[in-house]
């Protein structure tokens, strides 16, 4: 209780409110955290969303239209030397015999890095769901003069056989353009 001016306690003054604690600045500084946490990995996925999504769609349209040349075309330099349009054509015929057509698709994940020594790289991670089973997707893109263009597919499901042995027990993972699938 505060003094009266006689240095005696004064019963009738209220007393002096308490300042706010470590728990309540601590809770407050951790909330703020997990916004701003929360916030860039959400641009993050919304960029991708933005700049990813149509170079990957417009690979998925041309595929599943068996547009398979178109495909090839729009692929970047450094998948075009891991694997010729021959090869990709009768992958992709593979694949389409095996998984048959696409019903579902959804992007699950995005990553980009800058560097000076590869530029910028980008990863859309893609769940896939095709008439005898699911897939996941996984896009390795690389920006050229501005414009973002795919170096390797990443492709990983147990329905799907490289070698077309026995698809209900290979599971194939490409990376950066060795086989490719829609």
């Amino acid at each position: 209780m505060p003094e009266n001016e006689t240095g005696q306690l004064d019963s009738t003054s209220p007393p002096p409110k308490r300042g706010h604690g470590c728990f309540y600045y601590g809770c407050l500084t951790l909330i703020v955290g997990i916004i701003a946490i929360g916030s860039i990995f959400g641009g993050i996925f919304w960029y991708g969303r933005k700049t990813l999504a149509p170079v990957c769609e417009n690979y998925f349209n041309l595929i599943e239209n068996r547009n398979y040349s178109a495909a090839y075309q729009s692929l970047g330099n450094l998948y075009k030397q891991k694997q010729t349009a021959p090869d990709f054509e009768e992958m992709q015929k593979r694949f389409r015999q095996q998984m048959g057509p696409l019903q579902q698709k959804s992007m699950s994940g995005v990553n980009i890095s800058t560097d000076t020594t590869n530029g910028t790289r980008a990863t859309a991670k893609y769940d896939c769901t095709y008439a005898t089973g699911k897939a996941d997707l996984e896009f390795h893109l690389a920006k050229n003069s501005g414009t973002w263009v795919i170096e390797g597919i990443a492709f990983n499901s147990p329905s799907f056989s490289v070698t077309g042995t026995n698809p209900s027990t290979s599971t194939t993972s490409n990376t950066q353009a060795t086989t490719s699938t829609p």
